[in-house]
């Protein structure tokens, strides 16, 4: 069941990433069609520091019941709030 909770998915990411790509558009224009997303796949594959790479496999489904399949990665940075997405490395679609 979609809960549209685009605050808290914005507050996951870096304020370089809200900048880069605007929550308005990015996460609650870009998902108020969206019914569900499985996660496959979500693994630390890299890490240095207070920076990793997290591999990620993702199916979302959408309310016309078109299904969409990323793969790919994320860039993920430590930060005082936790681990916050930095950039993404996704392809599909």
């Amino acid at each position: 069941m979609e809960q549209h909770r685009f605050d808290e998915a914005a507050a996951l990411w870096t304020s370089s990433m809200r900048e880069r790509y605007p929550p308005g558009e990015n996460i609650n224009g870009r998902f108020a069609d969206t019914t569900r997303i499985d996660v496959r796949r979500n693994e630390v594959v890299q890490q240095d520091g207070d920076s990793a790479i997290v591999a990620v496999d993702l199916r979302e489904f959408r309310t016309n019941g078109e299904v969409r399949r990323y793969v790919g990665s994320w860039d993920m940075v430590l930060t005082d709030a936790g681990w916050l997405m930095n950039d993404p490395d996704l392809g599909g679609g």
